[in-house]
């Protein structure tokens, strides 16, 4: 047996094995599309109790950031939407007349699942401490989000139920 053309085979047999382990990469990875911070700037709000219903537009200034983060599926990323999901709140009350000291705390990180140039969240669990002359109310609530990408604008609907109310939202971001 002739050893000497054993280090050309193994080498060989390495090249080939990179060859067919690397994955192929023709497509982008659709989460970079949408990584980056977008501004809210406008709320259509729409609050319906039973056959009642309420829309109004507000003006906000909030910020929704999409981070990828390599501790999450291929298809997810982390939200960081607090103050989107504050203005939120604050428009419902703003729409009953309430007026009320807000506080919200969203109780996990909120993971958006991307699919293509849309993104779907999916309960987003909030705790709402509302602070009246009657004394606080703590509130436990789940937003569902849903939205696209369009040119990059955020074309969002969101949606929570607060006691008998419940909460559509309907807005569009712009990427900073």
């Amino acid at each position: 047996m002739n050893y000497s053309k054993l280090p050309f085979y193994a080498t060989l047999l390495t090249l080939a094995v990179l060859v067919f382990s690397c994955k192929d990469d023709d497509e982008p990875d659709p989460r970079g599309a949408f990584a980056g911070t977008y501004d809210v700037d406008e709320l259509d709000v729409t609050v319906r109790a039973g056959v009642e219903q309420v829309s109004e537009n507000f003006d906000v200034n909030a910020e929704i950031e999409f981070i990828i983060n390599p501790d999450l599926d291929a298809d997810e990323m982390e939200v960081d939407m607090d103050d989107f999901l504050e203005d939120m709140v604050r428009s419902l009350l703003a729409v009953l007349d309430e007026d009320a000291t807000v506080q919200i705390e969203v109780d996990e990180m909120v993971v958006a699942e991307i699919s293509g140039d849309e993104f779907e969240i999916d309960g987003a669990e909030v705790t709402l401490t509302v602070q009246t002359d009657d004394g606080p109310s703590v509130y436990e609530m789940k937003v569902d989000v849903e939205g696209e990408l369009k040119d990059g604008e955020l074309e969002i609907e969101a949606e929570t139920a607060l006691l008998y109310y419940i909460l559509e939202v309907e807005t569009t971001a712009e990427k900073q």
